[in-house]
């Protein structure tokens, strides 16, 4: 699936949060890719971006959504869930 024309950076950003989900707080570009419907080159390019500015970061070649990722998330919805999730799964990260 392509996106759509006009589509801007922005409302892709958020199609690549939504791509997340407690139980799956963890994902390549490709998943992410394939859940967006972004080709895959936009979809890297963006995550590279997302990564570089603090929202996600890159762990054995997965894409993880961070606490601060999430939080400014959940200002286009109540995902408080996530919150929770990703700030167990950063821990286990960080822990080893």
């Amino acid at each position: 699936m392509r996106t759509q024309r006009g589509e801007s950076v922005l409302a892709r950003a958020v199609r690549i949060f939504e791509a997340f989900t407690p139980e799956e707080s963890a994902l390549t570009v490709s998943e992410i890719s394939r859940r967006t419907g972004l080709h895959v080159a936009t979809a890297s390019r963006l995550v590279a971006e997302l990564v570089s500015y603090g929202f996600l970061t890159r762990v054995d070649g997965r894409e993880h959504l961070l606490p601060y990722g999430t939080m400014a998330f959940n200002a286009f919805g109540p995902r408080n869930d996530l919150v929770a999730a990703d700030a167990h799964r950063v821990a286990e990260l960080s822990a080893g």
